[in-house]
């Protein structure tokens, strides 16, 4: 809702009355209409469709000075008597072609990306949102798409389905998404930035140091990670707890993807607890006791970053343990070391960003690493370096379910940081909503070997699928199915996060939990989790990370048999 202030003129003609005007630079058409037959009704000609792209005052109203906080169907009171106010989107050419799309809104992006194709003008693309919109009854200016509740948190798992929302928040991405990228940042290496962590206690290492093996660790260090986790419901808040309590990270880690256009507003209210008006509270990010980190993501740049660099990166970063602030990330990619371990986490958001994209989903797959970040990863790592390699980003390398994003593991061969064929690693993604695990293999013709772990299943709703045509291809050996809940036509699983613990000895474990449901209530249990799986990792004498031991707690997960295949053809295939 917003002010909004109309002029002192009114005309009493028999038909709706309409006014152009613009509030914080978004433009608007409003229609106003009188309930008393004896006061008839009131109108103006509506502009023509090229003025409303110009900030516009309004025409007239219905009384000398209306001053007013206007949301959907709201009733004012003016000295004419009431009226209803509503706003409505401008009239276009191409009003008609939205009429015949319905109410799934996988249907309306389609349209929109078969006009973008004919050439259709940014304008022409928010136009018919605006258009689906008022079929549907939404406030364009409502994330939630004019839906009048109050709620606990910010959103539900059902609302991601709901084609209210998605429309509105279609007509958000189409407001925000063309126009300039903000810089890629890089370390300051004057300052003697290095964007490299000692595991151990957390501060930046020296430039001149960044090849060094770095401090012993004297106990074990815990790092919690999450990834698509920025969706602002119940579920996501549940995780945040979780992956504290019990636990007390050091480091906590998301990697990527705040819903649904990672804007300022809802980096605040998805990540940071500012409470929206509609909810009691926002959803806020746990932080680590040493150091909090985030990956930049697709979603992120829908918005273009800037919610992200803005926002997000100055919340986080190396924790001050005199003041208990947080210094902030300096950039979107960053490293943790130990003398055994490599954890190096780069970002394949920026480059995602498409600006021809009309809906989102449509994100470049040439997400490569900026040069910058190629000659950071040369100055860290040495070519006789022996340390177990962990790579951290929010695309897929690799998938049985989709299709993976090979830039970045591609630059990594190319470009001799990781020998081609000759390096086993371990890779940890978002992107794709589920948990999923993986044997060593390859993928799209790269020759980087990598195990691989998908742990985008922290916060948007989980999607089910069959077991995939490519699930021996891709060496898939594990993933999650199960069923958390259920509305309508539509069943979503369970959301989840990763923990990892980094030991004295060296060896690294990950466990892997879920939500879980109070089994006497069937209610969400916001404190405790389930402990689904768990590996435990070394690295050999030529820096190959080995996969030690691999236990499935619980019995439900989906286990893929691979038939037909001997055990000698690759001894690191787990086989059920």
């Amino acid at each position: 809702s917003s002010h909004v202030s109309l002029g002192p003129r009114c005309w009493l003609i028999p038909s709706v009355y309409e006014a152009a005007f613009s509030v914080n630079h978004d433009h608007y058409l409003l229609r106003i209409s009188s309930p008393s037959p004896s006061l008839g009704t009131f109108s103006l000609p509506t502009p023509p469709a090229d003025a409303i792209e110009k900030l516009l005052p309004a025409y007239s109203c219905i009384a000398p000075t209306l001053v007013t906080q206007l949301t959907a169907g709201m009733n004012v009171t003016c000295s004419d008597g009431d009226v209803s106010v509503r706003f409505v989107s401008p009239p276009f050419e191409h009003a008609d072609e939205i009429a015949a799309v319905g109410d799934d809104a996988a249907q309306l992006m389609g349209h929109l990306e078969a006009l973008q194709k004919d050439g259709a003008t940014p304008q022409r693309l928010e136009a018919v949102v605006k258009a689906e919109a008022d079929r549907l009854g939404i406030d364009h200016e409502s994330v939630l798409g004019g839906i009048e509740r109050v709620s606990e948190w910010p959103l539900s798992i059902w609302d991601y389905f709901d084609p209210r929302h998605l429309v509105a928040w279609e007509l958000n991405y189409l407001r925000e998404h063309w126009g300039p990228l903000p810089p890629f940042p890089t370390y300051n290496q004057s300052n003697g930035e290095s964007g490299v962590y000692d595991i151990a206690t957390g501060k930046q290492v020296p430039l001149r140091a960044v090849r060094e093996e770095g401090q012993p660790l004297d106990e074990e260090v815990r790092i919690a990670i999450a990834s698509d986790w920025g969706a602002g419901t119940p579920e996501t808040q549940a995780i945040a707890n979780q992956l504290e309590g019990g636990f007390e990270p050091h480091y906590t880690v998301h990697l990527g993807d705040i819903y649904l256009i990672g804007s300022k507003k809802e980096i605040r209210e998805h990540a940071l607890g500012v409470r929206p008006s509609w909810a009691k509270r926002g959803v806020k990010w746990t932080h680590g006791s040493l150091a909090s980190f985030a990956l930049n993501a697709n979603h992120e740049m829908y918005s273009r970053g800037y919610g992200y660099f803005d926002v997000l990166l100055p919340t986080l970063g190396p924790r001050d343990a005199s003041t208990g602030h947080f210094g902030g990330q300096k950039a979107s990619y960053f490293a943790l070391r130990s003398p055994q371990w490599w954890l190096i986490f780069l970002d394949t958001g920026y480059y995602s960003y498409n600006k021809d994209g009309a809906t989102p989903g449509q994100e470049s797959h040439d997400n490569h690493q900026p040069q910058a970040v190629v000659q950071w990863l040369k100055n860290i790592i040495r070519p006789d370096d022996t340390r177990g390699l962990v790579f951290f980003t929010h695309h897929q390398y690799r998938s049985a379910f989709e299709g993976g994003y090979y830039a970045t593991p591609r630059q990594l061969i190319d470009e001799g940081i990781v020998p081609a064929n000759n390096r086993t690693v371990l890779w940890l993604w978002g992107h794709e909503h589920r948990l999923a695990a993986y044997a060593p293999g390859t993928q799209g013709g790269v020759p980087l070997m990598s195990y691989g772990r998908c742990v985008g299943n922290s916060g948007y709703p989980v999607l089910l699928a069959s077991m995939p045509a490519r699930a021996r291809e891709s060496k898939l050996q594990v993933y999650d199915n199960r069923v958390y809940a259920t509305r309508d036509v539509k069943t979503v699983g369970y959301n989840g996060y990763a923990r990892m613990y980094l030991n004295k000895d060296g060896t690294m474990k990950l466990q892997y939990f879920s939500v879980k449901l109070d089994p006497s209530t069937g209610q969400l249990d916001p404190q405790e989790g389930d402990l689904l799986m768990e590996d435990t990792w070394t690295v050999d004498q030529r820096g190959n990370v080995v996969l030690k031991d691999m236990q499935i707690i619980n019995s439900d997960l989906t286990v893929v048999s691979h038939h037909g295949m001997d055990a000698d053809e690759d001894p690191d295939l787990v086989l059920y």
